[in-house]
This record gives C-alpha cells, sequence and structure tokens, in this order.
C-alpha cells in the first residue's frame, strides 16, 4: 500500500508525464526510469504467459466488507461461494455459479439477501437462473431463467471480485469493452495513448516487474508483475493525480494450475475512501480464496458454459421475444 506516502507520488508521477510530454514523448512511447527493460522482449514473454491458459476451473470464497458512516467501521458487506469456468479468453465464453450468494439488501426486508445462482456466456448468447432467493436463512424457490444478446452486464463484474479472474493475468481487462490483455499496451506498438513506464522492483518482498500506464490527466494504472511465475499479476492499481489509490487488487498467494499457469489462491481488492484522503481504512474490502483451481484440463466439459434448465423453470428469451417455462409444449410472447 502506498497511503502514508500517496501525495509524495502522485507529484513524482505528474512531474514524470509533464516532463516527457514536454520533450516529445509520443503515443505509445516506452520509458524506463531504473533498469533496463526492453519492452519488445517483455511484450513477447507476457503475451506467451497470457495464451498458454486454454480452460480454467475455480472454486471460490468471498468475504466483503463495506464502511458505514454512522459507525466509523467496516461491517459485513457481500459474501459467495461457487464456482467459475473460463475459456481462458478475456471477453470470451464464461460461466459463473453461486451454491450462495449473500448481499445487502438496500430497503429490502431484512439486512440482506440471500440467492442461489447462476450466470453464463456461451459465446453467443447470456444466460442468467435464479434457482432460489430470500431473506439472509429463508430461502424459497424461483426457478427463473434468462436468455439475452451478449454477455449478462454483471458477469465481468462478478468476475472483477469474485472468482480471481480479475485478479489474474489472464482477466485483467475481462471488463473492458475491446477485452484487451495487458500485453496489447506493452512495447513500440502498444494500444497506450501516454507513456508506459517499465521499472525493476520489489513487491510485497517478491522482485517484480512494474508497469506503469499513465493517462492524459496524470492518473494512470500500476500492474506489478512476477518474472519468476510466468509474470503472474502481483499487484494491480488505479491512482489519482494526486497519489491517492482509488482501487487495487493484490494476490497474496498462488496455485500453479497447470505447468506455468499461475492462478490467485489469496486475494484482496480494496477501494480507497477518497472523500477522506487520511482515512486509514478502505471504503470497502474483498477477500477472495480459492479451494481448488485446474487449468488446461484436457477432459474440460464441452458443455461447461451451459446452463441446464430444470423443469418447470420459467424463462423470459429476449432473444427470441418469448417466454414458456420448461416442460410445456406451449411458448408465449414476451409482454
Amino acid at each position: 500500500m502506498r497511503r502514508a506516502n500517496s501525495a509524495l507520488f502522485g507529484f513524482i508521477r505528474l512531474a514524470i508525464l509533464l516532463v516527457l510530454t514536454a520533450n516529445g514523448v509520443s503515443k505509445g512511447e516506452n520509458i524506463q526510469t531504473k533498469n533496463e527493460i526492453d519492452p519488445a522482449l517483455l511484450k513477447n514473454v507476457v503475451a506467451n504467459a497470457e495464451h498458454a491458459l486454454k480452460n480454467l476451473r475455480v472454486s471460490f470464497n468471498v468475504k466483503g466488507q463495506l464502511w458505514n458512516e454512522k459507525s466509523g467501521k467496516l461491517q459485513r458487506g457481500t459474501e459467495a461461494r461457487g464456482t467459475a469456468w473460463y475459456d481462458g479468453i478475456p471477453g470470451g465464453k464464461a460461466k459463473i455459479q453461486f451454491d450462495d450468494l449473500i448481499q445487502p439488501w438496500i430497503n429490502g426486508k431484512s439486512d440482506f439477501f440471500e440467492s442461489q445462482s447462476a450466470l453464463a456466456f456461451d459465446g453467443k448468447f447470456g444466460l442468467q437462473y435464479d434457482k432460489a432467493g430470500g431473506s439472509l436463512g429463508s430461502l424459497h424457490d424461483v426457478f427463473s431463467g434468462r436468455i439475452t444478446a451478449g454477455r449478462p452486464i454483471l458477469l465481468p463484474n462478478y468476475s472483477s471480485f469474485m472468482t480471481g479472474w480479475g485478479y489474474s493475468l489472464y482477466g485483467i481487462f475481462d471488463f473492458s469493452e475491446k477485452h484487451e490483455r495487458l500485453s496489447d499496451y506493452i512495447g513500440p506498438a502498444g494500444l497506450s495513448d501516454y507513456p508506459v513506464e517499465y521499472v525493476k522492483s520489489v513487491c510485497e518482498q517478491t522482485p517484480c516487474i512494474e508497469i506503469t500506464l499513465y493517462y492524459h490527466t496524470g492518473s494512470g494504472e500500476i500492474f506489478d508483475l512476477d518474472p519468476a511465475r510466468s509474470y503472474a499479476l502481483l499487484r494491480h492499481e488505479h491512482f489519482f493525480k494526486s497519489g491517492l489509490t482509488s482501487q487495487r487488487w493484490l494476490v497474496k498467494s498462488f496455485i500453479e494450475a497447470a505447468p506455468g499457469i499461475f492462478f490467485p489462491k489469496e486475494a484482496e481488492w480494496e477501494s480507497d475512501n477518497v472523500s477522506n484522503p487520511k482515512a486509514i481504512v478502505p471504503r470497502s474490502r474483498v477477500t477472495y480464496t480459492a479451494s481448488e483451481v485446474i487449468a488446461n484440463d484436457p477432459a474440460f466439459p464441452a458443455d461447461a458454459f451451459e446452463i441446464k434448465w430444470p423443469s418447470h423453470t420459467r424463462i423470459q428469451d429476449d432473444v427470441a421475444g418469448m417466454s414458456y417455462v420448461t416442460g410445456q409444449s406451449d411458448a408465449g410472447s414476451l409482454k
């Protein structure tokens, strides 16, 4: 964390950006402040690491906390337990199955809403299934499904914080519109419109390569990669030009899910209390752990990204413009 010297770091970053711009550093130009790094070589090795993942299954557990203004403390937030499947491509096929999902219920019947659900993208259609839901500890059957064109909007959001995918080298930009990979921003032909800085550094006592993408506002993103673990992502931060960190993903331990595939086993996401720069605790925190991770499985099921609707599930098919109940022959138009 860099909270203690955030203003100083922000000033240094902004000064670097202003100096570079004044001296004619152009779009995507690569800079090194110390420990020379070859951006072209780095681009190749990171791209090779990214493309080494072919499929993934992860069993996850998540506990979240939210800042309570009245009590001045972090309180219970979202909690989840389930399994996720990915085809290894940002924005690609994916499915998340929640065996249990507990979320704060704003203006609800109780403080928390509990549910069992699944959502998926099979490469063409979005699939959402709600099995059960209700007040915490009082689940009732729902059996409701929905089919949409494209990915469900919540799929990348959940992936960013809950399944480990967003903490990994493979899913950093899964939520973005173009579904880039980090390697797309590295090197002379990178996508960045502003300078990219490369530094050999130390992250949480681990030697790493720190990549900083600067934006025209002086803000940007930092990515710390571990060369000893196939350039696994150790840390990812968003920072303002003031030096304040708006949010950070920090990986604490890894599972080698297949030879050369290092996936987060324990990680943490934090959103800083930017409205109060002197705050010691974050505005929100999510702690992720994985109990099992399997990658590049030759027996990876072909139907991993499907949702098999149970009998008597009411389906809303936005693509076909119909609604129907599984197990019944009649299907009516959506109203």
